[in-house]
């Protein structure tokens, strides 16, 4: 079953229809960038109008347009809506949390998420404590992670009941290519894994459907608790995460320690050919000053790590050891500036740095650092901001013995999971030349037309009215135009995820549906008359630029010109 959780969503608004007294629209979504993987679903405004409620959790001023009384059906105006509602769309789906949101999934995709994923989970525990009877849940703890397929429940102990557990169920990813003997037995070396950096796990299980992992709960939380001061660490993500009140960016001496215990860490897991390839802010938990990766059983499992969606578009990220270092990198971005990295990469790191970390990021998450091969974990302890550490003295020793047989396992992981993050790589620039062809052909086909027809030219005031409304807005309202401006506005209908340019910057789609766009051409040019397809004037600008011209017309101004009168009947 494919459950990858990082594919994002990407939507475009095709048409509005009038139909009985109300305005349904046509949402042509897709899934990653593959054109077959796409379907359409019909909203109403009272849909947006639920999940904008159910949204509000996040914190976020999200720009739903408000609701009108009185000519909500006039043509100019459901076309404005339409506009404005694929604003709204594109701010969701590129969200970096939002967008991870099962009612989000729900609204864009609700043939895939038709079952109850907590129920699904809550009857696989209940019968893992069939043959384990020492274990009771205390209670759920809903939506504290990001992934629809693992969910989380406080447990406790017949003989330990001092100290809280939480029990994670996980289903099997696509990613899995092991058996299910390989698998259990994979899991079950990670109780045997000790290391003062790495968290501990108590019990682990597994069935064909999923595995059950048992470890401490953390009373501080993750590292993404502590940046974003999270106060009740049993919260919906959304609220923790979506819109912190504060960002809290390390000082250096906390960047420096807990860096070089995550680095620790990694360089331990990869000397004894552990695939992880899971480090992110969340999976960093802090027990006191110190600072432990978990969720080890994420890569046997077969689930596509955090930041695959980045991963995919990088060509020289081609093993676990380089996806460790990126995420590293990611990491360390977080913690010196407070807030997550929205980019695959950065074209410079900014000034306000600290000077010490920046060389460590220019290393690790810059675009021209990304063209060549990535550090590994001991060559970045070796760095200066890392190798004058002092590391706690009396710490356990770290261990994890793995049998030959299944050593010959981890390395087949590690071959399955490479291979298919190369077979991803070459779908996405297959992709990316195609898109880079077709929209060199429209423009070719465009700029032949304006050859032949200068009259399809725009006027300087309609370009400085577009160029206004551009420089407004942080996100494309798909004006359509001509076909060589609708490739840029579909690239923003539909795109969120690829880029590598600097944080903020528009990012680059990759799930462009082209033969999807040049259809929308045809139909507005054979019918200009419907809302749906008619342009839709920008917001802001174009209404105003109009009446202006109107108000200031002077028939003085003309140039005076002769005429010869031939109305006068002939005799």
């Amino acid at each position: 079953m494919d459950n990858d959780d990082t594919i994002p969503l990407t939507c475009l608004i095709e048409k509005a229809e009038i139909i009985d007294s109300h305005v349904e629209y046509t949402l042509a979504v897709q899934r990653g960038c593959n054109t077959e993987n796409s379907w359409k679903i019909q909203r109403r405004y009272n849909d947006f109008v639920t999940l904008h409620a159910a949204l509000q959790i996040c914190g976020k001023d999200l720009p739903l347009p408000p609701k009108k009384i009185f000519g909500n059906l006039d043509k100019e105006f459901v076309a404005m809506r339409k506009q404005q509602l694929q604003v709204y769309v594109n701010i969701i789906l590129e969200d970096p949390f939002i967008s991870h949101c099962l009612t989000v999934k729900k609204f864009f995709d609700p043939t895939r998420h038709i079952i109850d994923h907590y129920d699904n989970a809550l009857q696989n525990v209940s019968m893992f404590f069939r043959s384990e009877q020492t274990w009771d849940i205390v209670e759920p703890l809903k939506n504290i992670g990001w992934r629809l397929h693992k969910n989380y429940f406080l447990v406790k102990s017949k003989y330990d009941t001092k100290i809280p557990k939480v029990l994670t169920w996980a289903d099997t990813g696509h990613l899995s290519k092991l058996s299910h003997k390989d698998r259990q037995s994979i899991l079950k070396l990670l109780p045997t894994l000790q290391h003062p950096y790495i968290q501990s796990v108590l019990l682990t299980d597994s069935n064909d459907l999923g595995g059950v992992i048992i470890r401490n709960f953390t009373v501080q939380g993750s590292l993404r608790d502590y940046i974003c001061k999270t106060k009740i660490i049993k919260q919906h993500y959304l609220k923790k995460y979506a819109n912190p009140k504060l960002y809290h960016p390390l000082v250096l001496p906390e960047i420096k320690t807990f860096g070089r215990q995550i680095l620790e860490a990694l360089k331990f897991l990869h000397s004894r050919g552990w695939p992880y390839g899971h480090l992110h802010t969340g999976n960093v938990l802090l027990e006191g000053s110190i600072c432990k990766i978990s969720d080890m059983e994420n890569t046997p499992l077969g689930l596509p790590s955090y930041y695959r969606n980045f991963i995919v578009t990088i060509k020289k990220i081609q093993t676990k050891e380089n996806e460790d270092s990126y995420c590293f990198g990611r990491v360390l971005y977080e913690m010196a500036f407070g807030e997550p990295l929205t980019t695959a990469a950065l074209e410079a790191v900014p000034a306000r740095c600290i000077p010490a970390v920046a060389p460590i990021l220019e290393t690790l998450v810059t675009a021209n650092a990304l063209k060549s091969s990535l550090p590994s974990a001991n060559d970045i302890l070796k760095m200066t901001l890392f190798c004058d550490v002092v590391l706690p003295a009396g710490i356990e020793k770290p261990t994890l013995k793995i049998p030959s047989k299944l050593k010959e396992v981890l390395r087949n992981i590690h071959e399955n999971s490479e291979l298919k993050l190369r077979e991803e790589q070459k779908v996405i620039s297959q992709f990316r030349r195609l898109s880079k062809a077709q929209a060199q052909q429209l423009s070719e086909e465009e700029r032949r037309k304006r050859r032949k027809n200068p009259k399809i030219k725009k006027s300087p005031s309609c370009t400085d009215d577009n160029q206004h409304d551009q420089s407004n807005s942080g996100h494309s309202e798909g004006v359509k135009m001509n076909p060589s401006e609708m490739v840029d506005d579909a690239e923003l209908a539909h795109g969120k995820m690829y880029d590598h340019t600097t944080n903020g910057e528009r990012r680059l789609c990759v799930c462009i549906n082209l033969d999807m766009t040049t259809n929308q051409s045809s139909d507005h040019q054979a019918n200009p008359s419907n809302a749906d397809s008619a342009p839709v004037l920008p917001a802001t600008g174009s209404k105003a630029g109009l009446l202006n011209s109107i108000s200031s017309f002077n028939k003085s101004t003309l140039n005076p010109t002769s005429t010869n009168d031939r109305s006068t009947p002939i005799l």
